[in-house]
């Protein structure tokens, strides 16, 4: 399919650099000493040569061509895997102080920072644990240096590294600080849940001695591993061991954002990370051909096959082996395309050879090589590089132009000279059982707030729930229900609860309600238990829940089961009470405006009704308005 330049007027660059060789390290034989002369590896010198490049770009070198300054965050690094070679992008970078962005994805036991922070979980818990000890002495965490850790590690005995600090520290050497630091981290892991020990060691000064050693960028994997632990915590599984065992054994990978995060920054990421964005410059430092797997076994549908002799036939075999070639290079072409048209106006393709491992026969390098070979205008340098450019317009006066065009002449519409209507917040429903004040009536004769509550939460399940069973298994079910509740009681430690008298106590008077002949109308099959209803009265939003609801062909019967002391006189009924069953029965009386509506209040210790009139709540609805209002 044939592409068409979108941009028209745009500078580009597309370079082609040689690949990077040189003369490998020879591999020494097994347990011969190590070679520590200072010569790099191929990968090595060639990291240093494409962050030698963004730095000349950074400082200027093509700002002619793209007749702008180029900031890090034009500059897109794309590389095959996450290996070595893209380790050794991003410590030159850093090494050069030009800011790079975080690792696209990052797995949480390999950083270091969370390495540092595992290690202060082990020293909590066992202080003489010398390894993990060393490792926290040595992070930004206390910051000993080499020479301070080993002056403290040597010469000490059978002493253990921690009481070596100890002594250390009561001669008033630099120890000092160190050794007081970690008590009181043994101090406060043993008094704190997981999350708050390691937020507040990162907030006192943990965080910010991170970043002066590893960079900003350790920001997503302590604020990753700070949200494992205050899940962890939510999940009810507490103590540190328990943690530390947990996050060692998750594997936690986090994947950034490259698109939106770290504005200002040069992004280093896989070419399978980057699909979906791009950038006005990309690197392909990564473009030689890796090593394939091998062909010893041949890969099909219907199995694996390892060709070790003649059983098979070889033509079956030579045709697996090319259709999985066939897959290969279409794979290989379609992460090739997205690597190429990640970048707006430069490209610039490299690579770095090693023996079976970057090899430049029948590679990307090669290929683009060979093709920017055929393009009209290509250049190659002294230094072996093919360049193709395009002269794009001077877009650093295009403000200037704008600001002079004239402005138009045309009329503003008539809505411009106007001011917009002030918009309506839209307030959260009431809930009618909260309408008015409190009442003073107290519940029952308990001094208990709470365990009022949840006896009426008790009734009210089981005017719920035992109607709709047989009259012999309703001392059953309470009994179920009562457990359920109180299990729930338990988790929230409250102190007190549902003793067994309390329970036959209210079942009794939940019998007495159910087989009131007065009520067996709101028990029958036709009537709606803890029916919702929602609406709006006047200008006020209003959600709630009747207890029973009862649609008849020419009336509705809707009640409402109290569990608290009725009052003396039936006639005075608490306000809230009658606001609650007013505004019901106007929401109901806009969906049946033809039909009677008849409240109750049922007061569940003595079985009592109380009626609650139209005048009433008519009366109620007036004053609510008028509140509103």
């Amino acid at each position: 399919r044939s592409h068409d330049v979108f941009r028209i007027g745009m500078p580009g660059l597309v370079e082609v650099w040689p690949a990077t060789t040189g003369v490998e390290k020879t591999e020494l034989p097994l347990f011969d000493a190590p070679d520590l002369s200072d010569h790099q590896d191929n990968d090595a010198r060639h990291a240093n040569a494409v962050v030698a490049h963004i730095k000349g770009l950074l400082a200027g070198n093509e700002a002619k061509l793209f007749c702008r300054a180029i900031r890090p965050q034009d500059i897109m690094i794309l590389v095959r895997k996450r290996d070595t070679f893209y380790a050794l992008l991003r410590a030159e970078l850093e090494r050069e102080n030009i800011p790079v962005a975080g690792a696209d994805r990052i797995i949480l036991n390999n950083q270091i920072e969370i390495l540092d922070l595992l290690a202060l979980g082990d020293v909590c818990l066992l202080p003489e644990d010398d390894l993990q000890l060393a490792c926290l002495l040595k992070s930004p965490l206390v910051g000993l240096t080499e020479d301070e850790l080993f002056s403290l590690a040597t010469g000490r005995g059978e002493t253990s590294l921690y009481e070596a600090l100890g002594l250390a520290a009561e001669k008033g050497t630099s120890f000092a600080k160190a050794a007081k630091k970690l008590l009181r981290w043994l101090g406060l892991a043993d008094q704190l849940p997981v999350f708050e020990f390691f937020s507040l060691v990162l907030t006192e000064g943990g965080r910010q001695a991170f970043h002066s050693r590893l960079g900003p960028a350790v920001d997503d994997s302590l604020n990753a591993f700070l949200l494992q632990a205050r899940e962890h915590g939510q999940q009810g599984q507490a103590g540190l061991t328990h943690f530390l065992n947990f996050f060692r054994q998750g594997g936690s990978e986090v994947k950034r954002d490259m698109d939106t995060e770290h504005g200002s920054l040069i992004r280093v990421m896989s070419i399978h990370g980057a699909k979906g964005l791009e950038a006005p410059i990309v690197y392909l430092p990564d473009m030689l051909r890796p090593t394939h797997p091998s062909n010893s076994l041949v890969q099909a549908p219907t199995g694996l096959y390892w060709p070790s002799g003649q059983s098979l036939p070889l033509d079956m075999i030579e045709q697996m082996k090319q259709s999985n070639k066939k897959i290969r290079d279409e794979e290989d072409f379609r992460l090739l395309y997205v690597a190429l048209t990640r970048a707006q106006q430069a490209l610039f393709v490299s690579g770095w050879q090693r023996p079976r491992q970057r090899m430049p026969e029948n590679s990307w390098h090669a290929l683009l090589a060979k093709q920017i070979q055929n393009c009209a205008g290509a250049k190659q340098d002294a230094n072996g590089v093919w360049r193709l450019e395009s002269q794009g317009e001077d877009t650093s006066s295009q403000d200037d132009v704008n600001s002079a065009m004239p402005l138009s002449t045309g009329v503003p519409p008539a809505w411009y000279f106007k001011e917009p209507e002030p918009e309506t917040t839209r307030a959260l429903p009431l809930v009618p059982s909260d309408l008015g004040e409190p009442d003073q009536i107290v519940a029952f004769t308990a001094v208990d707030r709470r365990t009022a509550l949840l006896r009426g939460q008790f009734v009210h399940k089981l005017l719920e729930i035992l109607p709709n069973l047989p009259a012999d298994k309703w001392s059953e079910a309470a009994e179920k229900i009562a457990a359920s509740l109180l299990a729930g009681v338990a988790a929230l430690n409250y102190q007190k609860g549902l003793t067994s008298a309390d329970i036959q106590m209210l079942l009794l008077q939940a019998t007495a309600i159910m087989t009131d002949k007065r009520l067996c109308g709101l028990f029958g099959p036709d009537a709606l238990v803890e029916a919702a209803i929602s609406g709006k009265v006047g200008h006020l939003v209003v959600q709630g829940q009747v207890d029973r609801l009862v649609v008849r062909d020419t009336d509705i019967l809707l009640a409402d089961f109290k569990t608290g002391t009725p009052p003396i006189d039936k006639t005075d009924i608490p306000v809230r009470y009658v606001r609650q069953m007013a505004v019901y029965a106007e929401l109901l009386s806009q969906i049946y405006s033809a039909k009677q509506i008849t409240c109750w209040v049922i007061w569940t210790q003595t079985a009592e009704i109380s009626i609650i009139s139209n005048a009433l709540r008519q009366a109620e609805l007036i004053d609510l308005s008028a509140h509103d209002q």
